[in-house]
């Protein structure tokens, strides 16, 4: 063959066989023979280098504890430039999995800064149940666009949570062998090979992105217009952009740090930032925890940044000093929500313990989590343990046996029995019937899921022949039947008689139907323990004895034996069934026990977990007891107003808890910090009086009252009051009241109507005012007086309006006398209508692709205008972008990985909490063409290529080969034609030589040139 196509063809088959992934790189997570030191402290690092034949094998092992804890890091080294990532990632262990116990792993990429020791989350995968035995196992996540910047360090967090704790968890890296090689058939869709390795995990990401990097400073903006701002929004970043802005124009804000409203219980942010429309946002955020105590996920809990939105658990194994690159570190979702607990020296607001039932999940999948007056100072968390169907197969026992008996999702709150029909090959010997007049057809299990058939030929003759047992031949062989114990009997299972349990007895191991913990305690574990337990008060102060009490009911029955405790930051106590704490009658199913807040309790919201064990079962249930260690002042003034000249007089009542104390009191009254009056008194029985009468010398004002006393509990009150105090000729003042509303609660679109009176400083009403109202969002309205001489205003509430309260300044004026005051009303969300427009069918091939499009629309019919909405599609996020008013639309590509039914969940959100959600479900079932040559167009390409090339060359050498033979052919001929000219001249005598001579030299000539065009093309295939 000829050797240029010999070349070509491997080249291409090379090609072939190795596709070229376009942008997708692996970074591998090495162990001890490749690491990183960040901050003295040595890590593995996640590197671009493969391991290979030399690698040290290092073996991830980790003894199991139940919760959320860290199983290895990895750094990259400092990146040395801008690096985007975005797409499909994929994290592949040839070797992982678990033992001695259940669970399950995710892992997580962090943006880390070295100069400031600060991690931005990236990414984080899905929980994924780890294998029971070391193999090799595939996960994934999506990457949004993202630019690891110069200096900084990926870091990659492996995190499992366990079920109950005791076991293994292994993983195998950098296992070097000169024999072997590593495999991967990527969900990508390509095939991966590392040879010299027996074992590796290696990350597959999209490195180039998709971006491109509008600008990197501030500086790379200038638009060399003097009258513009030059901005840059997310330097460096996939998503960065440039802003040049005229400088007339007021920016609110352009980063998140603009936005810093001081609050450690909000989470601050810009919207828009950088433009004109730029806005604040201030969003109270989910605390992880306010103390050590609420972190119960782990063993030794520790509370970090405790109250804040940066709060966070972390956890050490018990008994072990863990190392300094595996310290467990994970966030959860405590149910506890610090927010409004108000200074001793406020006024009382009570708790908002939770907003969601999301800020209530206990991380137990045996209780149902509610929040009860979700956002509201009532609001508390209720963690109900739920009616759990089956903990095992056995609980689902139907005696039938026809039927084969499964719990699925065990244990749990969806637990529930799954009973599937099985189809005995025989119910009765003639189903057996093999034909053959020679032989006895048996059923031995007849009847049974076990049952077999068997044909054999000497049944009934007295003897037990071979191949005949006691289930097949009990004429021969004896009949399988008797007890053996209480618990076990003969019986036949299939062809064989064996030793099996008896079914309903108690003593056998099975909880089976009719048996409970309390009729067969040996055989069968409390299915569900329910806890009722709360505090009566919103709040306790120092020193205040608290009674905690609970409640218990075992599979609907009342039980006196539970051992139940409690823990918190009081330490542990029991809970006592005897009747002399308060909890009822002795041996009833009341639990109870009493503490005292101690004096040095900070003021704070804490967990009291009530832990119950019945039966060998754990049950738990927290509850959040609130310490304020207030003191409560009441003041009354005759008036709003005083001028001077007038006497102020201060009276009030001083509680702790509606109860009245007597305490000293310490007054002060002040006027531009200058002391007017200070006096120290007791209160009597709770009451206290005192006045300070005020003079023409006197300067006009706001004077300061300052209330304090302190009980010996270390409970402090503090009242403070400004009271404004004008001069004889202040005649320009008014006063706006706002009148008394029950409905100052509005949904979004309707009309808010407020109601006010205007006074003078005399109180006596004003008439012909010009009264108006703003919002805090711009919105302006009139009010307009009425036969009352009340004024009322009213607006429509905008769409673009954020839930909750909603802040109102009104003024009055009236000739020079003017007044305002400030007041609010609560917005709540509207509905939004949403119409999915596509996809119209449900039934779609890997490869094709989803068109999701939505119209959505308020209550009104207004189109709803967004940015961009989400859609889930499996577990991956679409956005839709809009197109037209209220019409959104995206797309998604099927993977052969949806194979199934695969769920299309679209959650709405216009920026001002009005939101929408609906699902769909459509089903994914084979392959589209399209999926080849989207995955394989490449390796197409090629072989197209390839075979256009094999066949131009070939057909050439054909061509070739084929004339030669053809010349050939006539080669022969005219030889053959040369040799009937000489025998006619020679041997016939029938040619003359002139004849002869003409002849002769016309085919000799012929031949020749025949014979040269042979030689010349048998060259050519030559080379």
């Amino acid at each position: 063959m000829n050797k240029k196509l010999v070349y070509l063809t491997l080249a291409i088959s090379f090609l072939l066989l190795f596709p070229a992934v376009l942008g997708v790189d692996a970074v591998y997570l090495r162990g001890a023979s490749k690491t990183e030191s960040v901050n003295s402290v040595v890590y593995y690092e996640l590197s671009s280098t493969a391991p290979n034949a030399t690698s040290t094998l290092t073996i991830l092992s980790k003894t199991t504890v139940v919760g959320i804890h860290e199983l290895e890091s990895w750094f990259t080294e400092l990146e040395t430039a801008n690096i985007p990532v975005s797409g499909s990632a994929y994290l592949y262990f040839s070797s992982i999995g678990i033992s001695g116990d259940t669970g399950k792993y995710r892992w997580t990429i962090y943006d880390y800064t070295p100069d400031t020791n600060s991690s931005v989350l990236v990414v984080q995968s899905s929980w994924y149940t780890l294998p029971t035995t070391p193999s090799p196992h595939e996960t994934f996540a999506n990457i949004s666009s993202y630019t690891f910047v110069t200096g900084h360090r990926a870091k990659l967090v492996l995190e499992y949570t366990a079920d109950s704790g005791g076991g293994t968890i292994t993983a195998r890296l950098d296992e070097g062998s000169a024999s072997n090689q590593i495999v991967y058939n990527s969900s990508s869709g390509f095939s991966y090979t590392l040879n010299e390795v027996s074992n590796a995990a290696f990350l597959l990401f999209n490195s180039t992105g998709s971006c491109s990097i509008a600008c990197t400073s501030n500086i790379s903006c200038d638009d060399s217009v003097a009258s513009t701002t030059d901005t840059c929004s997310n330097a460096g970043g996939c998503n960065s952009v440039c802003r040049n802005i005229n400088s007339s124009v007021v920016i609110t804000c352009s980063s998140n740090s603009d936005c810093d409203d001081s609050n450690s219980l909000t989470s601050d942010s810009c919207l828009n930032a950088g433009t004109e429309s730029s806005s604040c946002s201030n969003t109270a955020c989910s605390i992880a925890c306010v103390s050590d105590f609420a972190c119960t996920s782990g063993i030794n809990g520790v509370c970090s940044n405790a109250g804040t939105c940066s709060a966070l658990c972390s956890y050490t194994d018990s008994g072990n000093i863990p190392d300094t690159n595996t310290t467990d570190t994970t966030v959860t979702d405590t149910p506890v929500m610090e927010t409004n607990i108000p200074d001793a020296n406020t006024n009382y607001t009570a708790e908002i313990i939770c907003s969601s039932d999301s800020a209530c999940n206990d991380k137990s999948d045996i209780t149902t989590d509610v929040c009860v007056n979700p956002g509201v100072s009532s609001s508390y968390c209720e963690n109900t343990q739920c009616s759990i169907a089956c903990s095992n197969n056995d609980a689902c026992d139907d005696d039938a046996s026809l039927t084969t008996d499964f719990c699925a999702n065990a244990g749990l709150c969806n637990a529930s029995c799954v009973y599937n029909s099985c189809n005995p090959i025989c119910s009765s010997n003639p189903d057996c019937d093999d034909g053959d007049s020679a032989t006895t057809d048996v059923c031995a299990g007849a009847g049974r899921c076990t049952a077999v058939c068997t044909n054999l030929p000497n049944v009934g003759n007295g003897v037990c022949d071979a191949g005949e047992t006691k289930c097949s031949a009990p004429s021969d062989c004896g009949v399988c039947e008797g007890s053996i114990s209480d618990v076990y009997e003969l019986a036949c299972i299939g062809n064989s008689c064996k030793n099996t349990i008896k079914l309903g007895v108690c003593g056998n191991n099975r909880c089976e139907s009719g048996e409970n913990y309390f009729t067969c305690s040996t055989d069968c574990v409390p299915q569900n323990i329910d806890i009722d337990a709360s505090f009566p008060d919103t709040f306790y102060v120092r020193g205040e004895t608290v009674h905690l009490k609970a409640t218990i009911i075992v599979d609907g029955e009342k039980v006196k034996d539970a051992s139940v405790k409690a823990t918190g930051f009081f330490g542990t106590i029991p809970l006592l069934n005897d009747g002399k704490h308060d909890d009822e009658t002795r041996n009833d199913n009341i639990y109870a026990n009493f503490i005292t807040i101690d004096t040095a309790t900070e003021k704070k919201l804490y967990p009291v977990v009530f832990v119950v064990e019945l039966g060998g079962v754990k049950r738990e249930k927290t509850m959040f007891l609130n310490v304020v260690p207030k003191l409560s002042f009441s003041v009354d003034f005759e008036k709003e107003f005083f001028v001077l000249g007038d006497n102020i007089p201060i009276s009030g009542k001083l509680t702790k808890k509606n109860k009245l104390l007597n305490l000293p009191i310490d007054l002060n009254l002040s006027l531009n910090r200058e002391i007017l009056l200070h006096q120290d008194f007791n209160s009597a029985n709770g009451n206290f009086s005192s006045n300070y009468r005020t003079t023409l010398i006197n300067e006009a004002g706001d004077y300061t009252l300052i209330l304090k006393a302190t009980d010996e509990n270390g409970n402090i009150g503090v009242f403070e009051k400004t009271i404004k105090v004008l001069s004889p000729d202040a005649t320009n003042f008014l006063v706006v009241e706002i009148m008394d509303s029950n409905n100052t609660v509005f949904a979004k679109a309707t009309e808010a109507q407020i109601q006010v009176i205007i006074k003078d400083i005399e109180g006596n009403r004003v008439s012909e005012a010009v009264v108006e109202g703003e919002t805090v969002d711009g919105l302006k309205f009139s009010f307009a007086e009425n036969d009352s001489s009340e004024y009322v205003g009213s607006f429509k509430i905008p769409y673009q309006t954020r839930n909750g309260d909603l802040s109102i300044d009104i003024t009055a004026q009236k000739q020079n006398k003017q007044g305002s005051a400030e007041t609010s009303i609560t917005v709540t969300e509207t509905k939004i209508n949403l119409e999915i427009l596509e996809p119209k069918r449900n039934n779609f091939l890997a490869g094709e692709e989803i068109k999701v499009k939505i119209y959505a629309a308020y209550e009104d019919g207004t189109p709803m205008v967004a940015e961009s909405i989400s859609s889930i599609i499996g577990n991956e996020t679409v956005e839709l972008k809009g197109i037209g008013n209220g019409v959104y639309e995206g797309t998604y590509l099927v993977k052969t990985t949806d194979e199934g039914a695969v769920v299309i969940s679209i959650n709405l959100d216009d920026g001002f909490n009005n939101t929408a959600k609906e699902t769909i479900s459509v089903d994914i079932s084979g392959i589209s063409y399209l999926y080849y040559l989207r995955i394989y167009g490449t390796s197409i390409g090629l072989f197209l290529l390839a075979s256009i090339i094999t066949f131009v060359f070939g057909y050439g050498l054909l061509k070739k080969r084929f004339g030669i033979n053809a010349l050939q052919n006539k080669e022969k001929q005219v030889l053959e034609t040369i040799k009937g000219i000489q025998t006619q001249y020679f041997i016939e005598g029938t040619m003359d030589k002139q004849t002869y001579d003409v002849q002769m030299e016309k085919y000799e000539t012929k031949l020749l040139d025949i014979r040269e065009t042979i030689k010349q093309m048998a060259s050519k295939v030559k080379k």
